[in-house]
């Protein structure tokens, strides 16, 4: 029986005798390839040598990228050299898993640890590779033999991945702007410029002569930009490896900033508040929050949350401008482990909302935006396995609109409500100084998921899904801000594509009376429109430019329905070249995405699902 070494230098021998006819490297050439090979140059025959500095030559020095030393995988760095002298000698197969099997995967220790939790105990093998501080060495030390592997194993990849990269870079537009939302004589919005990577947050003044806000609002390239917020000079100045912006808010005056900045990765954010109209700081920097920040309307008064030792936003502290953060009172805390707090503001600007929230239990206080020392109150207390979110109304409505200066809140909410009878939502409305005596006015429906609602001046709007297909529905309210005790027909909002991910809010003050519209589908790039509710007018706003020669006209999006062995039919949306058939006529099938998580709406084209597009691939989702 002939042994597996000379088996393997016969191979070698006649590939370099066919292949490389003789070629004779320098000694430098030599030198190069003893680098690269290490202590296992020493090991070698001569014509394995010969292989391997052929293919040093030839660019292919990846087959030996990581390769472990002398006496561990030997037998399989034979193979591998026998395959790549077969591949000079024109026949490739097996020279990949070949070259894999030679590498030698990390293996994490297991240091088994005891876990006591809920009157159980669990054993956690590796529970010594959580770095929360991203400091202790020996986990660093295995996340570097984790990305060493990584490299090794993908190294024939690298020149396709420089290529793809440089491919979908190609497509993005690095200078770019928001649309912009008009709010409280201003316009908002933030830009990006190329060459840099973080967002700069800016306005312009609306002209005093300006009509009702309209889905026609411009701002006017005349006015002058202010700057309000540049991550890039925030994370240069601070020499930050690192930075993410938590949130970036105005004072109901508009006079103030108040935002979030983590500059270490761990989501911990620091907060900062600026005046306008000289750029001065007017508080120490508070550290450790979770990123949200909400306003009193006296312009003084935040309110902020901080986590625990889980990383879990548990408490709400109330800070007043021009007072130490040692005298920052708690407002709210939770106790139980499996709830997250977070806080907002109501869109009619009249209440804090501290949302409390696990898996499937929820519970929403409220404060007055007028008197930002009260206590909260519960609107509904929480049950478990139920669900609420509320949107409130303040009721009456003037000639000049809301009165905004009493200190007590007033009018009704709008509930979206949860539980195991109404698994798809109702939308009730209720008093707000007795929430519980509610009125039904979008009653369960089987086929129909009641998502989100939103409440403005004198419109209701509506998110909901139906047969996999999200939609905005758009209901008038009493002209008078009255509690309404019914809904008539609600307005539908319409596109013409088969699938599509769609999304509407209300932007601006209360009193606006202009939907705002994100809209995508598998071959249409975001998009954002603006519908005025009263008049039906619509205005294209935006459309995300995504270079490279891409064409919306070439693309068709297809949806079509599979019965599942149960009789559930699972509806599947492809994105196809519309010179192509069916979608089943093609080789290539990406399944982008699955519905985990509720999450069944259409993903817009990105700089990577366009170039799958182009090669001649189609999507499912």
């Amino acid at each position: 029986m002939v042994n597996r070494k000379n088996q393997t230098a016969a191979v070698v021998m006649g590939a370099v005798a066919g292949a490389v006819g003789g070629f004779v490297l320098g000694r430098s050439q030599g030198c190069h390839a003893r680098r690269v090979l290490g202590s296992n140059y020493k090991w070698m025959t001569a014509e394995e040598r010969q292989v391997a500095r052929s293919l040093i030559t030839h660019g292919q020095g990846h087959i030996f990228k990581a390769w472990p030393q002398p006496g561990i995988n030997d037998a399989a760095k034979r193979r591998l050299l026998a395959a790549a002298a077969r591949h000079l000698s024109g026949a490739a197969e097996g020279l990949e898993e070949e070259r894999l099997s030679v590498l030698v995967p990390p293996r994490a220790n297991q240091q088994p640890k005891e876990l006591h939790m809920h009157n159980d105990l669990r054993i956690d093998k590796f529970y010594w590779l959580r770095d929360d501080a991203r400091k202790a060495p020996a986990v660093l030390e295995y996340l570097k033999a984790e990305n060493q592997y990584t490299a090794a194993a993908m190294a024939d990849t690298v020149k396709l991945q420089d290529e793809l990269y440089k491919e979908m870079r190609g497509r993005i537009k690095e200078e770019d702007t928001s649309v912009a939302a008009r709010y409280q004589g201003y316009y908002y919005y933030t830009r990006a410029e190329e060459g840099q990577q973080y967002a700069v947050h800016c306005r312009r003044a609306v002209p005093a002569r300006a009509g009702p806000p309209s889905e026609a609002d411009e701002p006017s390239p005349d006015a002058p930009e202010e700057v309000l917020l540049d991550e890039n000079k925030r994370k240069q100045q601070g020499k930050h490896k690192f930075y993410m912006v938590g949130c970036c808010e105005t004072s109901p005056d508009q006079k103030l900033l108040a935002w979030t900045e983590d500059t270490k990765g761990g989501e911990k954010y620091t907060l900062h508040i600026r005046d306008l109209s000289n750029g001065k700081e007017l508080i120490d920097p508070i550290p450790m929050t979770s990123g949200d920040v909400v306003w009193a309307n006296d312009n003084a008064t935040l309110f902020y949350i901080v986590k625990d030792h889980l990383d879990r936003p548990y408490k709400v502290l109330r800070h007043t401008i021009g007072s130490p953060t040692s005298y920052d009172a708690v407002v709210y805390e939770e106790k139980d482990e499996a709830f997250y707090v977070s806080i907002g503001r109501s869109h009619s600007e009249q209440l804090i909302l501290i949302q409390i929230g696990s898996a499937v239990t929820s519970e929403t206080c409220y404060i007055s935006a007028n008197d930002p020392t009260a206590r909260p109150n519960v609107i509904l207390p929480r049950i478990n396995d139920v669900e609420y979110s509320v949107s409130h109304h303040p009721g009456k409505l003037s000639s000049g609109g809301i009165d905004s200066s009493s200190k007590d809140a007033t009018g009704w909410f709008i509930i979206t409500h949860r539980d195991p009878q109404h698994p798809n939502s109702e939308l009730r409305v209720a008093p707000l100084d007795a929430p519980e005596q509610h009125t039904v006015l979008l009653p369960h429906r089987d086929d129909v998921k009641l998502e989100d609602a939103c409440v403005g001046a004198r419109w209701l709007v509506v998110s909901e899904r139906s047969r996999a297909q999200q939609a905005v529905v758009v209901h008038q309210l009493p002209a008078r801000g009255e509690m309404p005790s019914a809904l008539e027909e609600g307005h539908k909002v319409d596109f013409a594509e088969p699938a599509y991910s769609l999304s509407g809010g209300l932007t601006g003050e209360f009193e606006s009376e202009v939907l705002r519209l994100r809209y995508s589908s598998l071959t249409t790039p975001p998009s954002v429109y603006d519908e005025h509710m009263a008049t039906g007018r619509r205005a294209l706003k935006k459309v995300q430019p995504i270079l490279g020669g891409f064409s919306q006209e070439d693309y068709v999006t297809q949806r079509l329905w599979a019965t599942a062995p149960d009789g559930v039919e699972v509806r599947t949306v492809f994105g196809v070249l519309k010179d192509e058939r069916v979608p089943g006529a093609q080789a290539n099938l990406q399944l982008y995405m699955g519905a985990d998580w509720g999450l069944t709406a259409c993903r817009c084209p990105t700089t990577f699902s366009l170039n799958t597009l182009q090669w001649a691939w189609a999507l499912a989702f």
